[in-house]
């Protein structure tokens, strides 16, 4: 971003973790395009990329984008005002008795005070002269497998492609989270490689709607990231994920008029959950058999309601 003629506006530092080597200008004036150095402000600018104004009003740099972070791939980000979400995609495997092990595995009876093994381990990788930095005495200095133990693959030409997974993780990488009940620290999900191929990225729409970041996962899942947050039993107040599909309207896709059934509303394209509408008049049976399982709201509509629909209770029809 380039500054103003002959001033470098004064900035503050941010104590933040996840903002080193960003800055905060202490007054922003927005963009001008004055060619003249004499009578611009001193505290506009010519451009202003990947920037934003904070909650105090202080114009801030975002974090620059990067493709990775250590052994994960970042698939996107993005940016709404001070709150950042990252997706990233790591390549994972379940570690199962006999498979493959990207370390030297421990002999059975190996104890701290033995000297450094020699000949094969179980996978027939010759152990080779100990490790720089170890001596006798120290513990193994490789972690060892344990059935169903989930681990980060580096090197995938190791391993069958039918024991591959990508774990995709979204994270805000700008506010502290919270795990605990309904609420989510991070939203991760699963897919296998060998049904999605290696070159599979996920189709993402964001968009923010009030206090809430909504984050569509096409075919996957709905979600939301709650910018208001809950106060957490240490006094602070932490952002979380939830499940977002409790602030979608789910339409009144059928009728069913005395037992013959018609559309009525368009379904939601964001999930295939909808409300099917029974309606009875007092000349009509009606069939609870096809009601069992369902919840029901109940209402009233006719001369005591004055021609208004007027709700009664909401019920879950039982088989008995």
């Amino acid at each position: 971003m380039p500054n103003t003629f002959n001033r470098q506006p004064f900035s503050v530092p941010i104590g933040y973790s996840e903002k080193i080597d960003h800055f905060m200008h202490a007054d922003f004036k927005g963009i001008s395009d004055n060619k003249n150095d004499v009578t611009v402000d001193q505290f506009t600018f010519a451009d202003a990329k990947n920037v934003y104004v904070d909650e105090q009003n202080i114009l801030t740099s975002r974090p620059p984008f990067k493709f990775s972070d250590g052994e994960a791939y970042i698939v996107d980000q993005w940016t709404f005002g001070p709150y950042c979400l990252r997706l990233y995609r790591v390549l994972m495997t379940t570690y199962t008795s006999g498979s493959y092990w990207p370390y030297l595995i421990k002999p059975t009876n190996w104890k701290a005070d033995d000297d450094w093994p020699t000949g094969l381990d179980s996978l027939d990788r010759p152990f080779g002269i100990q490790p720089r930095g170890y001596k006798k005495g120290d513990n193994w200095p490789y972690p060892q497998p344990v059935d169903g133990m989930e681990y980060i693959v580096t090197n995938p030409k190791e391993y069958p492609v039918s024991s591959l997974y990508f774990t995709f993780i979204l994270e805000c990488t700008t506010h502290d989270t919270v795990d605990f009940d309904d609420y989510m620290d991070k939203y991760v999900w699963k897919v296998n490689v060998s049904s999605i191929g290696w070159d599979f990225i996920p189709k993402v729409t964001c968009v923010q709607i009030e206090d809430k970041i909504f984050i569509w996962f096409g075919g996957i899942d709905f979600i939301a990231f709650n910018t208001s947050g809950i106060i957490h039993t240490d006094g602070k107040n932490y952002k979380y994920f939830e499940d977002a599909t409790k602030y979608l309207y789910f339409p009144i896709h059928k009728l069913v008029i005395n037992g013959i059934e018609s559309d009525l509303e368009t379904k939601n394209f964001l999930t295939d959950r909808y409300r099917k509408r029974y309606q009875y008049s007092i000349f009509s049976s009606v069939n609870f058999d096809k009601l069992i399982g369902r919840d029901l709201r109940v209402g009233l509509n006719g001369k005591m309601t004055d021609g208004k629909s007027k709700h009664l209770y909401d019920i879950k029809v039982g088989d008995k």
